[in-house]
């Protein structure tokens, strides 16, 4: 509000992709499961999601669901 402009933040990619890639490749050589890629669905806490809205939001396209991963 006030005199300053409102800004939106562009999260198209929000992570870095150098430290994408680090992370991906000393998962890799540790053994672990690495997904690259995905869809992060956030919601407002502080209650956990319904069993409905869990399958909703994999029918919308949503990998996984959390409420504190916000970039």
């Amino acid at each position: 509000g006030g005199d300053r402009p409102v800004a939106h933040l562009d999260v198209t990619n929000p992570y870095s992709p150098e430290l994408r890639d680090i992370l991906q490749k000393v998962g890799t050589e540790q053994g672990l499961t690495i997904h690259n890629g995905g869809t992060y669905v956030c919601t407002e806490g502080p209650r956990f999601e319904t069993p409905a809205e869990i399958k909703m939001f994999h029918m919308l396209g949503g990998d996984t669901v959390g409420m504190t991963n916000v970039p």
